[in-house]
Order: structure tokens, then sequence, then C-alpha cells
């Protein structure tokens, strides 16, 4: 994130977010850090990145990659 404050009266700050001009300088930013961790098992081993998989933990699924979420694995579910 990089951007800046500007420190002023409460008032002032009130104003100035409200006012037209402000809504240009607002970023909204989505990552979907869900599938992130079978972005980087997919890195480490270009045999996953064609196939549905799933991260797991104990006795959940973590996460899964599209694929695997195209055929109904989501995450939270009990692993075998």
């Amino acid at each position: 994130f990089t951007g800046r404050v500007n420190l002023k009266k409460k008032d002032e700050l009130s104003a100035n977010c409200l006012s037209e001009n402000n809504l240009l300088d607002r970023s909204v930013v989505h990552l979907d850090v869900d599938c992130f961790y079978c972005q980087c098992e997919a890195i480490m081993n270009p045999y996953l990145a064609s196939r549905p998989f799933a991260v797991g933990q104990k006795h959940i699924i973590v996460t899964s990659n599209y694929l695997a979420r195209e055929v109904g694995v989501k995450k939270l579910m009990l692993r075998d």
C-alpha cells in the first residue's frame, strides 16, 4: 500500500471525504488469498497445475484450486 495521509481538522476531513474529487483518489484491491497455497504448490510442482487438488491440514481441507472447486471440493471439508 502506498499513499499519503493528511492530518486535518475533523470537519475538514469529513468535507473532503464527501467531495466528488476524492472519489477518484480511492482504490479498492481484492485479493483471492484463499487459493494462494494452491498456487504456491502448483509453482513448486508444475505437475499439479493442470489437475484438481487441495491443501489439507490435520483432518480438513484448507483450500483447493479452481479446478477442484469445479468438481465440488470446498474448504473446511473433512479429509479422508
